[in-house]
């Protein structure tokens, strides 16, 4: 519980200048699942939460949304409710809207996959007017490239502005490990989706499994390619006492270079561990093939980004060697908002629980 108290003191006591809270005034009370006396916590303010998920035209889907989103905050624990509401005013209503101004829940979308900047800032400036003291982001988006994601920009700007994030976006291993404000406080971000650090103990994991010990890693340009090889290089000296890895070499291959697998083909590598994306991999395959990095005597273990969605019928697997390992997790979106905003929720009602008792 430590780190979701460090979570909400970092987000109260590190906002500088912003009002991250609401008082409300007047207006007609929710159906709340919790009621308290108006006149009794006048002094209480609102503790209010930013939830933001994918914009979806079809308004089943959004209804869908706010039945998970207010199921969720139903099946709170009523012991956490209490002790929130004896320092906040932390009550949502039954009606599903979650948008009015006396609602501690504020509800918004990602109305693009890529956003503009402009667009994001938005949606942050809507977060801080409504008194957001936190944000639950969700995507299901998988976009890998060279440059900075726009989930990126969106968790930079929630980090100088004293907001922390509790995200789940399955290209996170294209982001930077961490964020900073004032250069020295570290602003919470909760990643839930799993990241490249998971990825590659993955990997060791399937190595250690079959008693691989040499490999060689395999990037493009994709963004986070630096840090997939720094993991490796930081893991392995904590299986330095049980299994003895060994690094034959590190290739980066490069559009520039049209993806040539010539120093593939000349090492000794015969496991190869691919961080890339989907249409970078199908390239290098191909190539590979030609060469015959492909055979019986080579084995290729790939990241996420390759696999992508198993759901997904794409053209670009038929490029893939039988025989291929790859590392996948879910990022169907009906599944994630299923099992994480209820994880989220909690997350936050914990971590303000918390920061009241230590107060």
């Amino acid at each position: 519980m430590l780190w979701c108290k460090v979570l909400f003191l970092l987000t109260l006591e590190g906002c500088g200048g912003i009002d991250i809270y609401g008082n409300r005034k007047g207006g007609r009370r929710p159906e709340h699942s919790i009621i308290y006396s108006e006149e009794t916590f006048d002094h209480r303010v609102f503790l209010k939460l930013g939830i933001i998920v994918p914009h979806t035209q079809w308004l089943e889907r959004k209804r869908r949304y706010l039945q998970i989103i207010s199921s969720s905050l139903s099946n709170l624990d009523r012991n956490v409710l209490l002790a929130i509401n004896e320092s906040y005013r932390f009550e949502f209503s039954r009606r599903q809207e979650l948008r009015a101004p006396d609602d501690s829940i504020n509800f918004d979308e990602v109305v693009a996959v890529s956003p503009p900047p402009r667009d994001i800032l938005d949606l942050l400036c809507d977060q801080i007017r409504n008194s957001s003291a936190a944000i639950i982001y969700l995507t299901d988006t998988e976009r890998y490239g060279r440059s900075t994601a726009s989930s990126q920009y969106f968790l930079q700007l929630a980090a100088y502005l004293g907001i922390p994030v509790i995200a789940w976006n399955p290209d996170n291993s294209g982001l930077e490990k961490r964020t900073f404000q004032d250069g020295q406080k570290s602003i919470g971000k909760l990643q839930l989706a799993p990241t490249i650090e998971h990825q590659v103990s993955a990997m060791l994991s399937i190595l250690v499994r079959y008693n691989w010990h040499q490999f060689g890693i395999v990037t493009s340009e994709i963004a986070g390619h630096d840090d997939f090889v720094q993991t490796f290089r930081e893991k392995i000296p904590g299986y330095q006492d049980t299994f003895r890895f060994i690094i034959q070499d590190v290739f980066k291959l490069t559009e520039s270079k049209n993806y040539t697998v010539e120093d593939l083909a000349k090492s000794e590598v015969r496991i190869f561990l691919l961080y890339s994306t989907q249409r970078e991999a199908e390239l290098i395959m191909q190539k590979g093939a030609a060469a015959g990095l492909t055979g019986s005597n080579y084995l290729w273990i790939v990241t996420q980004s390759v696999v992508g969605d198993p759901k997904d019928k794409v053209s670009l697997r038929e490029k893939f060697p039988i025989g291929m390992l790859g590392i996948h997790f879910i990022v169907d979106l009906d599944t994630v908002l299923h099992h994480i905003v209820p994880l989220a929720v909690q997350i936050f009602s914990y971590g303000a629980m918390s920061l009241v008792r230590s107060n």
